[in-house]
């Protein structure tokens, strides 16, 4: 079989680049400054990763922040699997019931029943809802001949398919889209876990429109776990005394979000009360089975049903559009692969590596440790770049060659690795290769549509990489 190497047109900074709201910080050769967390960067992060890799593997950004960037494949790796050094839990002494935020032995409590999830039967149950899911968006792309791929496939896909398996109803994929989004931003702010110099906390009476929401979410899930979840965005919300302090301040424009973080809880609250009382042997019926053979509160169970949305569908989502763009620009990949169905899973693995949705991941220092020369002192925030550290051109030689035929195509870091990887990694490999292989079957050719302009994610932290909008141009068999 013919070996499917191709070089990848990635941004390396020529000037159209240099010093726009794309990239203000000058050439890739000569970064200063580099902020990681700017949203700006994340249009074409690909120069920043090799520069970082080449440079300064463990680089300090600014000289007033207790910020350390981490970027090499095997410091990040090393990282993911020591706990005890790097913890997920931002404040030192203070825990939130939130799966992505906590160490041992929470995390793992509440871990044991998020995976009940992902065993093979759930899987096999979720098979055949996947599938439908997929025909149904793929035969309306076709159908439209032209059209934003994102908002017609990708991301209804991604979100409908994380729904199902939640227990939550595919008509309500519009109130799930704008839920999901606004527990991403707000969680995940496009600034990153940094307190933002000028901004203002919402008066009392911009706060008090929360109070709707919140009496609803009392009714529904009680006092004890509502009043658990309020202390958590209160404490992640509140003011801090220096900058480098993590926080999600609740300006104006966050009170929005904020209310429909309650709503989206209440909902899941409802569903999961409901069900309780009648369970329809589905995948949140093992969840909720398995809570109730632990201790884990409902409002745990609450925020890692909403987690399993998030995560589920922003990766899944950023991965099938970057796939379809990197089809695009490549008819012969387009046609090798209808060609060579079997080979579908591989470039799945080569377009997480290249195109990781989740660029970095936040943690903490528990005590001072020197890394490649570099001393980390206590407490210090720590940015662990699996983008970057999938750029390592010791562990992928020629990092932006998409190679199909890797010996080690499986050991990107996309899905992180460690005590925390991606719980959901099977389900997401799952939907990407039904997705693309109805794609690949059912069309003739795809294009882009520049009439849609190509826009990227910048108003979400974690170091999204992915596409908000993507026109395609797509005929049909």
């Amino acid at each position: 079989m013919k070996r499917m190497r191709m070089k990848i047109a990635i941004p390396e900074y020529p000037s159209k680049y240099t010093g726009t709201a794309s990239c203000p910080y000058g050439p890739a050769s000569t970064i200063e400054g580099f902020d990681v967390l700017d949203k700006k960067y994340r249009i074409s992060p690909f120069p920043y990763f090799k520069w970082l890799n080449s440079n300064s593997p463990v680089y300090k950004p600014f000289d007033d922040q207790e910020l350390y960037v981490i970027s090499t494949y095997q410091y990040v790796r090393d990282a993911l699997h020591s706990p005890e050094i790097f913890s997920s839990e931002p404040f030192e002494g203070k825990k939130f019931p939130l799966i992505l935020s906590l160490d041992d032995p929470d995390h793992k409590r509440i871990r044991n029943i998020v995976q009940s999830a992902f065993t093979p039967r759930a899987m096999e149950k979720l098979t055949p809802l996947i599938d439908q899911i997929c025909d149904d968006h793929t035969t309306k792309l076709l159908k439209s001949g032209s059209c934003d791929l994102i908002t017609t496939w990708a991301l209804p896909i991604a979100l409908k398919a994380t729904g199902v398996m939640t227990g939550v109803s595919v008509e309500n994929i519009n109130d799930l889209t704008r839920w999901a989004t606004s527990c991403a931003k707000f969680f995940f702010p496009a600034s990153g876990a940094l307190y933002e110099p000028g901004s203002k906390e919402a008066s009392t009476i911009e706060k008090l429109k929360l109070a709707p929401s919140i009496i609803k979410m009392l009714m529904r899930i009680g006092i004890k776990q509502s009043f658990s979840l309020i202390n958590m965005v209160r404490t992640l919300s509140s003011k801090p005394e220096k900058r480098e302090s993590p926080t999600l301040l609740l300006t104006a424009d966050r009170v929005a979000l904020a209310k429909d973080i309650i709503e989206f809880l209440s909902y899941l609250g409802r569903i999961t009360k409901n069900r309780r009382s009648k369970p329809q042997n589905e995948v949140l019926d093992m969840l909720i089975s398995a809570q109730g053979k632990s201790n884990v509160s409902d409002a745990e169970l609450m925020l890692s049903l909403a987690f399993i949305i998030i995560a589920g569908y922003v990766t899944t989502m950023c991965a099938l559009g970057s796939g379809v763009k990197v089809l695009c620009d490549q008819p012969e990949l387009f046609r090798y692969l209808k060609s060579n169905p079997d080979k579908i899973n591989e470039f799945i693995d080569e377009i997480l590596r290249m195109f990781a949705p989740a660029n970095r991941i936040m943690r903490r220092c528990k005590k001072e440790i020197t890394i490649g020369g570099i001393t980390i002192p206590k407490n210090a925030q720590v940015s662990l770049m699996l983008g970057a550290a999938n750029w390592d051109s010791s562990i992928f030689p020629d990092t932006d060659t998409l190679d199909l035929q890797r010996t080690n195509i499986q050991q990107h870091l996309a899905f992180g690795s460690g005590p925390h990887h991606c719980l959901g990694r099977h389900l997401a490999q799952l939907e990407m290769e039904t997705a693309f292989r109805l794609l690949l079957e059912r069309s003739e050719a795809i294009e882009l549509d520049l009439s849609i302009p190509p826009e990227m994610i910048t108003d979400i932290g974690a170091g999204v990489f992915g596409y908000l909008h993507l026109g395609v141009n797509i005929k049909s068999k």
